[in-house]
């Protein structure tokens, strides 16, 4: 006797199940459910080089004529990495399932080189510039991520309080560094001796 009811207790619960996913199915065929899959911001993006890419990721829905579209997020599948080592562009897919229903769309993710050079300016010990003589450069370096030592392309230009220091790596990315000048003596005056006209 307990072996029939647990029986009979096996094939009520079946019943029940098949009967919930008739009834599921009848309302996404009446309602004409569809699977959409869309993407979070643009579908083609800059990231730095060097810098961690996190992916904005997309929504994947179910809409209905009757019900509008289902709050509810489903699942999908995102192929392709992005590798900020490397200048370039990736293509990233995503995809979703949903019975019977598939759907993709992409995204086109661009590395690209947005960090300027960096300049290092020497100092030399004991070195005081002086108003009466020239300036006597105490060195500098410049280093790029990518074009590495630009040294040879800084730009100088001389100005009253001290000296500016530019470069520009192949991107265009441009790094600027002023050097005070702290003069050791008073800048001379020249006054005119005689009557003023």
């Amino acid at each position: 006797m307990k072996e029939k009811r647990t029986d009979s207790g096996r094939k009520n619960g079946t019943v029940f199940i098949l009967f919930v996913v008739f009834i599921f199915a009848l309302i996404l065929f009446l309602d004409k459910t569809q699977l959409s899959l869309y993407l979070i911001g643009d579908t083609s993006v800059e990231t730095a080089y060097g810098e961690p890419y996190i992916d904005p990721g997309a929504h994947a829905r179910l809409n209905g004529k009757i019900f509008g579209e289902w709050n509810a997020d489903l699942p999908f599948r995102i192929e392709g990495s992005v590798d900020t080592g490397q200048i370039g562009t990736t293509t990233v897919r995503y995809s979703a399932r949903f019975l019977l229903q598939k759907c993709s769309c992409e995204r086109s993710v661009t590395v690209t080189d947005q960090r300027a050079p960096v300049i290092i300016l020497s100092k030399k010990n004991g070195y005081q510039p002086n108003w009466m003589d020239a300036y006597e450069e105490e060195g500098y370096t410049a280093i790029d991520d990518l074009d590495g030592d630009v040294t040879d392309l800084v730009n100088i230009r001389k100005t009253e309080d001290g000296i500016l220091y530019t470069v520009s790596d192949n991107a265009g990315n441009e790094a600027c560094v002023f050097r005070s000048l702290d003069y050791s003596a008073t800048k001379p005056e020249i006054y005119l001796k005689g009557e003023e006209e």
